[in-house]
């Protein structure tokens, strides 16, 4: 991860292109976050894993669930100091 300020990139722009083929740059105004650059092939790894979360979320058939009974022996109350 590299961080830069707003005024490093705008000098250093051709600088922070190469760090980002590398991975993500945080580019900060007045040290905060602002900006994220990075390269297009770790945007769209992004955007293909963001679409598939919530389709792997969605179940499309019902799925048999039996819990498993539990041991009474292992339960007990919280204690609390």
């Amino acid at each position: 991860m590299t961080v830069m300020s707003a005024r490093e990139f705008v000098e250093n722009a051709e600088q922070a292109e190469k760090l980002a083929d590398q991975g993500p740059v945080f580019i900060t105004q007045h040290g905060q976050n602002a900006y994220v650059l990075m390269s297009q092939s770790d945007y769209e790894r992004l955007q293909r894993a963001a679409r598939s979360i919530p389709a792997l979320l969605a179940m499309d058939e019902d799925i048999d669930f039996e819990p498993e009974k539990m041991d009474d022996s292992i339960l007990r109350p919280a204690e609390f100091d």
